[in-house]
């Protein structure tokens, strides 16, 4: 199996073994074995560098997400086209949110994905707006 075929069957087992323990209560070894690599393939600092990894994937998805909507947003003014991109993308992710953001309560992940907005926010609106301002936006957002 290939390191991104590790990865992927790694992350695959963390959402199968996450969705009934809490990830404090997760193994390593039990989540190679829910994957089906060797111990020694968990290249891995511990499990939190790999849920820091998904949880960078889902905003750097964001991220990438948002930037074809400002391209986008260029060519055609819609004030909806961003929330429909986040929908669809929330709803393609469902399980995988609902779990880090509603069961496992995964606050960095917050932390990360209210960054990441705030950031595009500047970006757009520019840096003359309030941190509240933005703040909301943000919130209001997730």
């Amino acid at each position: 199996m290939t390191d991104t075929g590790v990865k992927k069957a790694l992350k695959r087992a963390f959402f199968a073994i996450a969705s009934s323990k809490k990830v404090n209560k997760i193994t390593i070894r039990e989540l190679c074995q829910q994957a089906h690599v060797s111990r020694s393939s968990f290249y891995y600092t511990d499990l939190y560098e790999l849920l820091d990894e998904i949880e960078d994937e889902i905003v750097a998805t964001f991220y990438q997400l948002d930037s074809a909507i400002i391209e986008t947003s260029r060519q055609k003014v819609s004030d909806f086209a961003y929330f429909e991109k986040i929908l669809s993308f929330v709803k393609d992710h469902a399980a995988e949110l609902r779990l880090l953001l509603i069961e496992q309560r995964d606050y960095n992940l917050i932390i990360k994905w209210e960054a990441a907005i705030k950031k595009r926010l500047r970006q757009r609106y520019g840096k003359n707006k309030s941190e509240l301002a933005l703040d909301i936006a943000a919130a209001s957002t997730l």
